[in-house]
């Protein structure tokens, strides 16, 4: 089993989000003591991303020149290759953090794939006290959007109210919503939600044109093959697994 998490912070040891990603991956592993998790964790300044260029090569060609420059290719394959991802942003500006939204931006053109269909996702957003709501709901739809089954986001605030501060949401809520994803990794069905099921019958119009195209996007669904909904389309990736 492997755990993904990108922590959009840069504030290292005075990170709230990584403070409540910690606790929350300390109850995935204590909770599932038989599976063993192998568990990456990115922060900005480890990947020193570059920002998108908007020159639409990978809605194109499949692939971001970028990814030579920065190696983000290597951090694109093992997300491919993990169970669980988890996206977790402070709260500036009222939205995502500028590094959240510059590991987005760099995956765009996944955005138009659902390639992470068959994997489960978790949100963490974390604010003084405004905007968590908003955030934690754009934060959602791009996770769903990514192709993962969304488990649920952690929103917290850090001064109104003190979250971190609050017994019960250490010892109850963190460890209710490990236990949620305790029930994918124990085998639960992937399912899609109304959102997922109506992209994807948008993607399917879209890209379901006869013969080869010269472009990536539509190759790649000829490749995938046509379903009649993402929910078929779920249930055949979890038959090849």
């Amino acid at each position: 089993m492997k755990l993904f998490a990108y922590i959009a912070s840069r504030r290292h040891s005075k990170s709230n989000t990584m403070k409540v990603f910690e606790i929350l991956l300390s109850e995935i592993i204590k909770q599932n003591k038989s599976v063993k998790i192998e568990t990456t964790v990115c922060t900005p300044d480890q990947l020193g991303l570059l920002s998108c260029q908007g020159c639409l090569h990978c809605f194109n060609y499949g692939n971001c020149p970028l990814d030579t420059q920065d190696s983000f290719d290597i951090i694109k394959n093992n997300i491919l290759k993990s169970d669980i991802i988890i996206l977790g942003t402070p709260v500036y500006a009222a939205t995502v953090s500028g590094d959240m939204k510059v590991f987005i931006d760099r995956l765009s053109y996944w955005l138009h794939l659902m390639p992470l269909a068959g994997k489960i996702g978790i949100g963490i957003v974390t604010a003084s006290s405004n905007s968590v709501l908003e955030t934690s709901s754009y934060l959602k739809r791009i996770i769903e959007t990514l192709g993962l089954c969304f488990v649920n986001n952690i929103s917290c605030t850090v001064d109104s109210p003190r979250m971190l501060e609050s017994n019960a949401f250490i010892t109850n809520t963190i460890p209710q919503y490990a236990k949620e994803v305790s029930e994918y990794i124990m085998g639960r069905k992937i399912d899609c939600s109304p959102f997922q099921d109506k992209l994807y019958r948008m993607f399917r119009e879209i890209y379901n044109l006869p013969g080869k195209v010269d472009n990536a996007e539509i190759n790649y669904w000829q490749n995938k093959g046509v379903y009649e909904t993402y929910s078929e389309y779920l249930d055949a990736i979890q038959q090849r697994n």
